[in-house]
């Protein structure tokens, strides 16, 4: 089915320098085009759509508000917008809302190129998982996480270092941050961004503000979902996964390999804490169908809808705009590796996760296989003693 993008912008010769611009798209695209807010919902309305793309300034209804109502009823849509303004404020409303962020004037490739890129994202079955990609604004963090990072933000000389200690200690914080800085909110980042590089990209004025719209960071109860899976368990586990990701590449892969091998093994369950929110019950049920059966979890996932929780979070982050080889890692990470296959970021970020099943770290409903496990290792180049022993250490 031919996707169908919305371009929203209250300038009349800006629309008809897109529908000029844009009309050899028009095999590939379904163009809509609305001179405003009100107008755009009127199509909204009436249609299904695969992408919005909305100026950010616009009498009456700008393009922040129009994205709200956009996330609030039509969930699966990406949410794309374009400003030629900087004004902190109007930047931050956007960043809640929008998947992407465009500084204009944006040229056609670059458009194309990001309408492309959420177009392509790695798919699911949209209509199952509308609720989980299309509206996620914000992923849960254990409150006691969020209350420590208010406190150090409203402290008037928090040093950055401690915010960094906070966010990088978190999956969501941290998952946020590098959406945030790689998505050119409030920076003009290129390639893979690191958590530390993106807190201080965006800097402790702008995470206040963002901390302030009570929308980006969200405090979610610890004790929900099953035991092994909570949204601090999770958290804990992607932060020393990702340490143990880069250790792992370290003698196989380059700088930018161990980085994206780090991104990957840390970002890997970003699927199933954003489906914590709404899916408690249906991942109980299938947690307890996998021990019941000795199958793994992303097995019984697969057989009941299709598709694992883990998938759900590489196609968000792929709308998001992470570069392609960290949402192949994200990828990677959740398929078992087979004799042969060369080592690379995502069988890293496996490897970790396979490791951390001989600690307290321990992954409900994931079934290790040794020989693949000692197989990777090798492929990686790394002493499977060694590196068992590095993930004791690392939990310990």
């Amino acid at each position: 089915m031919t996707p169908t993008v919305l371009f929203v912008d209250d300038e009349p010769r800006i629309l008809d320098g897109l529908r000029r611009g844009l009309r050899q798209h028009r095999g590939r695209w379904d163009m809509v085009f609305a001179p405003g807010g009100y107008e755009a919902i009127e199509v909204l309305q009436s249609r299904r759509v695969d992408v919005v793309v909305s100026d950010m300034r616009m009498p009456g209804m700008d393009g922040a508000h129009l994205l709200a109502w956009v996330r609030n009823h039509q969930p699966a849509a990406a949410r794309i917008i374009l400003s030629g303004h900087a004004e902190p404020e109007a930047t931050l409303r956007a960043a809640v809302v929008a998947h992407r962020f465009l500084h204009k004037p944006c040229d056609l490739e670059r458009l194309t190129e990001v309408v492309d890129g959420v177009v392509e994202a790695p798919q699911v079955d949209r209509a199952r998982v509308a609720a989980v990609l299309g509206a996620v604004s914000a992923l849960p963090s254990p409150p006691h996480v969020v209350a420590r990072l208010r406190a150090l933000l409203d402290a008037p000389d928090s040093p950055l270092a401690s915010v960094l200690a906070v966010v990088s200690g978190d999956l969501a914080l941290s998952a946020t941050a590098v959406h945030l800085a790689s998505g050119a909110f409030f920076t003009a980042a290129k390639g893979p961004v690191a958590v530390a590089d993106a807190v201080v990209m965006l800097g402790v004025s702008t995470l206040r503000g963002l901390l302030d719209t009570a929308q980006v960071f969200w405090p979610f109860d610890e004790t929900s979902g099953p035991q092994g899976l909570r949204v601090e368990q999770l958290s804990s586990r992607a932060v020393v996964a990702g340490q143990l990701a880069g250790q792992l590449a370290a003698d196989s892969l380059d700088a930018e390999g161990r980085q994206h091998a780090e991104l990957g093994a840390l970002l890997r369950d970003v699927g199933r804490l954003a489906c914590l929110v709404g899916e408690t019950a249906a991942l109980e049920s299938d947690l307890a169908e996998a021990q019941r059966t000795g199958q793994s979890l992303e097995q019984v996932e697969v057989s009941r809808a299709g598709y694992a929780r883990t998938e759900i979070g590489a196609a968000l982050l792929a709308v998001w705009g992470l570069p392609t080889p960290v949402v192949v890692a994200v990828q990677h990470a959740q398929r078992p590796w087979t004799h042969g296959r060369p080592a690379d970021p995502g069988y890293a970020a496996r490897a970790a996760h396979l490791l951390l099943q001989d600690t307290p770290l321990r992954e409900p409903g994931l079934v290790v296989d040794p020989a693949e496990l000692d197989g990777l290792l090798r492929a990686l180049r790394a002493d499977p003693a060694s590196a068992a022993r590095t993930a004791r250490e690392l939990t310990a």
